[in-house]
């Protein structure tokens, strides 16, 4: 017998590529003078894989033989969502925002451009591993344009004004690039690195 299981991600037509998503009002634990400029965001933890992309020739052989669904679990930032929400609710802000695009599709955290299929994961840009591999120059040029692109004018709009920008990542302790982390870190930037500074020659986020 034949039993069916479905797929892990979400291929909902209307989905969208970054979301907001509104928090019940409660008692604030910030000034509600700095409410509005406080953002709170996820990257990596996105469910949603476009219909359009799941029918591209090149992806069957991904669907057919599970490295898809393999890339999607390993890749994706499991709960990330759930503690953004928490901490959300937590500082009595209005709102979050998470990307819905599935990072094995494309991770909007790394730069514009392709990656070899076996590049090292720091070194990546945002189409990589087996997905980008599948894929024609028109496909990921559509993927960048329309999703890629999608994602930056929503989390531009989405950060003007604001003071402080949180981004919510969870680790796997079996990560490629074999990393050991704290149970909780809180890595910070401040605006004048950007603004006085230059990063390293072959170096992604000298901060991370």
């Amino acid at each position: 017998m034949n039993v069916r299981i479905d797929p892990p991600w979400t291929a909902a037509p209307d989905g969208v590529p970054f979301e907001r998503v509104e928090v019940a009002s409660g008692a604030p634990r910030c000034p509600l003078a700095y409410r509005d400029r406080i953002i709170v965001h996820t990257l990596h933890d996105g469910d949603w894989v476009p219909p359009e992309v799941l029918e591209w020739s090149g992806v069957a052989p991904l669907l057919e033989d599970g490295r898809l669904e393999a890339d999607f679990r390993e890749m994706r930032d499991w709960g990330a969502d759930a503690v953004a929400q928490a901490l959300a609710e937590g500082l009595g802000v209005p709102a979050w925002h998470r990307v819905r695009l599935a990072r094995g599709v494309l991770d909007f955290n790394r730069l514009p451009g392709c990656s070899p299929a076996h590049a090292p994961p720091l070194t990546r840009f945002a189409l990589g591993g087996n997905f980008a591999a599948a894929l024609d120059h028109s496909q990921k040029r559509h993927l960048l344009e329309r999703y890629y692109d999608g994602i930056s004018d929503g989390m531009e709009a989405a950060i003007g004004g604001c003071l402080l920008k949180i981004a919510i990542h969870t680790y796997d302790e079996h990560n490629p690039t074999l990393t050991r982390r704290p149970g909780l870190s809180l890595l910070s930037r401040s605006d004048s690195y950007h603004r006085g500074s230059r990063l390293p020659d072959g170096l992604f986020d000298p901060l991370f």
